[in-house]
């Protein structure tokens, strides 16, 4: 199957928003996220009036027969933003430094259950870190969401810490990091 889905990275997302806020609503609204309908509102307006205009913003997205089934984004993570500020303050101090000083944030990624499990969340996820200016990924993803969190273990990712909380959310998140190049030497 993988072999039929394309990877393509969309300039213009305004474009195609409305197809992925329901890819996110399908895949969101399934355990162990069970967001409801309007969170996918949410997403959308976020997406679309702060992430899109973040600093090194990639988006791409996973075609099948033309039909989009998946994507993944991410933007260079910095002091000021939302998720940056919380994670970094979640962190020990020398963890911080290694891995958000010059990081990429690694926001979502989304396949449709039919598609889950064929490569392509791999074949975005590798897509969209490739050739990355950034030292580091850093992402959150449910810590009692195994399959995703072993999707991304066996990906590379480590975790840094596995009992997170953003403020006002009672579910569980691990912050994982992954190493994009390699650390710089001491001198």
């Amino acid at each position: 199957m993988t072999s039929e889905i394309k990877i393509r990275a969309i300039p213009d997302i305004a474009q195609v928003h409305t197809h992925i806020v329901d890819i996110y609503r399908t895949v969101f609204a399934l355990p162990p996220y069970s967001e409801p309908p309007e969170m996918a509102d949410a997403f959308r307006q976020r997406l679309l009036d702060e992430h899109a205009r973040r600093d090194g913003f990639r988006f791409l997205v996973a075609l099948h027969d033309s039909r989009m089934i998946g994507f993944a984004y991410g933007y260079h993570s910095a002091p000021g933003q939302f998720w940056h500020d919380n994670v970094r303050e979640a962190l020990d101090q020398n963890v911080a430094a290694d891995w958000m000083e010059d990081a990429f944030e690694f926001v979502e990624l989304a396949v449709l259950p039919n598609y889950q499990g064929s490569g392509t969340g791999s074949r975005l996820q590798e897509e969209l870190l490739h050739d990355l200016p950034e030292r580091t990924a850093i992402a959150t993803t449910v810590r009692d969401d195994n399959p995703a969190l072993g999707f991304y273990l066996r990906r590379g990712w480590k975790p840094l810490r596995d009992d997170f909380y953003f403020p006002g959310v009672e579910i569980p998140q691990v912050i994982i990091g992954r190493r994009l190049h390699p650390a710089p030497t001491a001198s």
